[in-house]
């Protein structure tokens, strides 16, 4: 199977670049990257791509939502939105266009990952159901029964060539007229043609048979004796939609509808999803002032910058820079990182105190997706209804980057599990965070307070200078760190 080909649209380069790196990564082929709308146009049909990831918001003539419009008609081609932020008229025209997803700034590998597979899978499933329609429509049009669909009150909504030349009606003329004014079907005993009318609204789920003695009687008179099946269509609440009349077998066309049906009610399964997706986003949306949303924008695009610079630089770093230098790159990249998720945490509390375990839980997660998957490492963040300042989770974020950037050092020298273990609880008018591992403990002049790491020494001056606490260190199986907070400064109003 050949690999799947991404069209990248951003007009921030190092995003562009960053996120080019990790599609590469991920077995994607990016085989150009664009700042315009009018470039995505030339671009999708020069390299002809399996999906678009289209920034939303382009300098230029023509935004990301208007290119997104003319690939969709012109190449048929998926496409998927970047924004940090979008006004609700701009969502709103987005959302005409029919997008297969909407990825948020900065950009997590899990979620860019997910929501590419998801909308790979859902435009497959969309063509298939197309040409599943063109199939139906083609059969209906060369098979040697004559079809004819109603609606609920017996209008006619669609009559094949066969069906036009049984009853002598052109279509264009019959759709909308009631079906017994167009397909006379009565009854013929042995004394000739009865004056009643079998065409009647189908009043259950069952097929009925009707294919004894009928007669259809053309426009001009023209007597056909026919067998005839009428089945209820049934939408997916169990209520009937309409009604098809097939004059002769229907078999065919049984098999047909079942395989459709499957069809459009997986695609309903998806889109039921996307749409949850999009109205929580909304919902969520509509909650911040216009001023947090731009605030926000410009925060999460400066920080995708610097994260994409960095890991550029890191990539750089591996064939030409010296160990040393590297470990810093990868410690910087750590810690914006973290702070990108404590942001991120905040955006989404529309910044309001956030639960201590839930922003430690969070920030550790962050730091150990560098980690090799041959690494084993557990961790332990004990339950609390302790709550951290908006003003103090970064610094709170920077202390457990830190200390979790010692375990990873250790876990990767070793092929031995890790356990980590974080304690929160209250001490008289303290909040006390204790931060345990398993591994081989401070070396013996940390301790004896000759020398502090340089993580050591950023952990001691966050906690002294910035939440008015003080750290202490000790080993027991393991490096055990504990720090003391002043309980008014974590719960402190912003």
């Amino acid at each position: 199977m050949s690999q799947i080909k991404i069209l990248v649209v951003e007009d921030e380069q190092i995003v562009a670049l960053d996120l080019k790196n990790r599609l590469t990564r991920m077995g994607y082929i990016v085989p150009a990257l664009v700042t315009s709308g009018e470039e995505a146009l030339n671009a999708a049909a020069d390299v002809d791509p399996d999906l678009v990831l289209m920034d939303i918001k382009l300098d230029g003539q023509m935004d990301g939502v208007a290119a997104a419009q003319q690939i969709k008609e012109k190449y048929d081609v998926p496409v998927v939105y970047l924004t940090a932020y979008a006004d609700e008229p701009t969502l709103q025209r987005a959302k005409i266009t029919e997008p297969f997803g909407y990825l948020l700034k900065p950009l997590e590998d899990r979620v860019l990952q997910t929501t590419i597979e998801i909308a790979l899978y859902k435009h497959s499933m969309e063509r298939k159901l197309k040409e599943q329609e063109r199939w139906l429509a083609a059969t209906l049009t060369s098979i040697g029964d004559g079809v004819i669909t109603v609606d609920p009150n017996n209008r006619i909504t669609l009559m094949n060539p066969v069906a036009e030349k049984l009853t002598g009606w052109d279509s264009t003329e019959a759709l909308g007229r009631d079906v017994t004014e167009v397909c006379r079907v009565v009854l013929k005993n042995r004394n000739g043609v009865s004056g009643t009318s079998v065409i009647k609204t189908v009043q259950n789920n069952a097929v009925v048979d009707l294919s004894q003695h009928l007669v259809l009687l053309s426009k001009d008179g023209t007597e056909t004796p026919i067998d005839r099946n009428k089945s209820p269509i049934i939408d997916e609440h169990g209520h009937i939609s309409g009604t098809v009349i097939v004059f002769h077998d229907i078999s065919e066309h049984q098999r047909i509808e079942e395989a459709l049906r499957r069809s459009q009610s997986h695609y309903r399964d998806l889109a039921f999803q996307n749409a949850d997706l999009l109205k929580q986003a909304r919902h969520d949306a509509e909650t911040k002032t216009l001023l947090l949303h731009e605030v926000n924008h410009r925060v999460k695009n400066n920080l995708a910058a610097i994260i994409g610079l960095l890991n550029i630089e890191q990539n750089q770093a591996n064939t030409t820079v010296q160990p040393a230098c590297r470990a810093i790159l990868e410690m910087l990249t750590s810690r914006i990182q973290g702070l990108a998720t404590v942001h991120n945490m905040l955006s989404a509390n529309a910044w309001r105190p956030l639960l201590l375990a839930e922003l430690i839980s969070q920030v550790i997660r962050t730091a150990l997706q560098a980690l090799p998957t041959d690494k084993q490492i557990s961790v332990e963040v004990s339950p609390s209804p302790i709550t951290v300042a908006a003003r103090h989770a970064n610094n709170v974020a920077l202390l457990i980057n830190e200390m979790m950037t010692n375990v990873i050092k250790h876990v990767l020298s070793t092929d031995e599990p890790t356990e980590v273990k974080v304690q929160i609880f209250v001490d008289g008018p303290e909040i006390v965070l204790e931060f345990r591992d398993n591994g081989p403990g401070f070396p013996e002049d940390i301790l004896s307070a000759d020398v502090d790491s340089v993580g050591l020494t950023l952990i001691r001056y966050l906690v002294s200078h910035s939440l008015e606490g003080n750290v202490t260190i000790h080993n027991d199986q393991g490096a055990v760190t504990t720090i003391r907070f002043g309980a008014g400064v974590m719960n402190n109003s912003d």
